[in-house]
């Protein structure tokens, strides 16, 4: 079972996969809107790594909708 630190990590990055998804973006798209590199923003959609304030804000802003969205898409 992973830790339970991890779950909202995973579940962030599900809503920012979800949102990238329906806007038609690839992971290459997204990462170059959000000024991110392709691997950080794989590793954060996978919940693998923890996302800062500022790169859920420069991710965010890439997608059009707040970071207040994004937290509330993913249940946390």
């Amino acid at each position: 079972m992973p830790h339970r630190a991890t779950k909202p990590r995973k579940l962030l990055g599900e809503a920012i996969r979800a949102e990238r998804l329906a806007r038609g973006l690839t992971q290459e798209q997204f990462a170059e809107k959000a000024e991110l590199s392709i691997n950080f923003v794989g590793n954060v959609e996978r919940g693998e790594q923890a996302v800062s304030l500022d790169s859920l804000a420069q991710m965010a802003s890439a997608l059009k909708v707040s970071i207040a969205h994004l937290v509330t898409k993913a249940g946390i």
